[in-house]
């Protein structure tokens, strides 16, 4: 079985587009079921399967330079539109961050992170929106880049930019419609810093933001509770504080921070970390 570049045929070609289509439109025209999609299946299943294998294992010039020429066009496209200073880092005032604090891998990483980010960096020219209380409303700044750096966690030189400037934008004019992307946007950083603990002031940073999140958690707590209703979800900034306060033996602490989740109706399992907080205390006299 062959594969890869079919062998071009000027002859074959040129026959297929003359005669050959003239006699395939007088079959048709004699037999309606001719050229149908299965029929070759019926009349000669053996060669219809070795087709079909041939077709997905091997590529003509002509696919190729069709893909090559419609790549290209993306290309100049994309390139066309950063020229002219669209896309949302334009939108968002980011250029200058974008092109002197990120350097050109930094860049290029950032647009391999997830498929559409190039035409949302370069091209679209303003921000999506999300459904909020029979209203949608413009994605922020913050709640932008920190889509992006949700996908950069295991690029930590590029990541950590992006988490920075993300610091920087968080906290100004926050509308009561972007509470809760503040809160997943502070766990997320406190996840992002916890993940890489091992690096510089990562774990300083990461208990920096599980508490900042914990300072607004009762705020948010009545914002997801107007949302949602009763059934309230995890707060991982409190189970990661808990996991530090309990490994630190800050035991006391650890209780008070769990005692105050629970007081916000948080579906942690905050009473099996108090329990088990109090038995070690317990073992400790």
């Amino acid at each position: 079985m062959k594969m890869g570049i079919r062998t071009p045929s000027l002859k074959k070609s040129f026959k297929a587009r003359t005669t050959g289509r003239a006699k395939r439109a007088i079959k048709s025209s004699i037999n309606p079921a001719y050229g149908k999609k299965g029929m070759g299946w019926i009349h000669d299943p053996k060669k219809a399967a070795y087709n079909k294998v041939y077709n997905k294992t091997t590529v003509s010039f002509g696919e190729l330079l069709d893909f090559n020429i419609e790549t290209k066009a993306k290309e100049e496209k994309i390139v066309k539109k950063a020229t002219n200073e669209f896309g949302l880092i334009r939108y968002y005032g980011l250029t200058d961050w974008w092109t002197n604090e990120l350097t050109e891998v930094d860049r290029n990483l950032i647009l391999e992170s997830k498929s559409n980010i190039r035409e949302e960096i370069y091209i679209q020219e303003k921000p999506g929106s999300r459904y909020n209380d029979e209203n949608f409303i413009e994605i922020k700044d913050f709640e932008f880049l920190n889509d992006i750096l949700i996908n950069m966690y295991n690029e930590y030189t590029t990541a950590k930019k992006i988490a920075l400037k993300i610091e920087e934008l968080i906290f100004r004019d926050i509308e009561d419609d972007y509470i809760i992307s503040l809160h997943f946007t502070l766990t997320n950083l406190m996840d992002f810093y916890y993940r890489n603990r091992d690096k510089d002031d990562s774990l300083d940073r990461a208990i920096f933001f599980g508490y900042k999140d914990i300072e607004f958690s009762n705020i948010f707590a009545k914002e997801f509770y107007s949302k949602y209703g009763e059934v309230m979800p995890v707060n991982k900034a409190y189970e990661q504080i808990g996991i530090i306060l309990e490994r630190k033996k800050k035991y006391i602490e650890a209780i008070r921070i769990c005692e105050k989740g629970k007081s916000e109706g948080w579906s942690n399992d905050f009473d099996k970390r108090i329990n088990r907080i109090k038995s070690k205390i317990s073992k400790n006299k």
